[in-house]
């Protein structure tokens, strides 16, 4: 386990660089769908080695400029996403 995540967890916080798998869960799609907007640039994301990887905060004004068209949902259930 990462040191970012271990002390994210301890202190009930959230890590501010998210992996595909916790990116895709924070946006509710499929990670195979977010590896494709990650070869397409249309997500902010960076490699880490082979790894893409997210921040956190990019991943939020992404959404709020938009999701690049992903974001296909009323507006409650989005901002059930922001309250983390």
């Amino acid at each position: 386990m990462r040191t970012q995540e271990k002390s994210a967890k301890k202190n009930n916080e959230q890590p501010d660089i998210l992996t595909i798998r916790e990116a895709a869960q924070m946006l509710g799609c499929h990670t195979s769908t977010l590896y494709r907007l990650c070869k397409t640039g249309e997500v902010p994301a960076f490699r880490l080695g082979q790894s893409w990887r997210f921040r956190r905060e990019s991943l939020n004004g992404w959404m709020l400029r938009g999701g690049g068209g992903l974001l296909k949902v009323t507006a409650p259930s989005m901002w059930r996403v922001f309250q983390h």
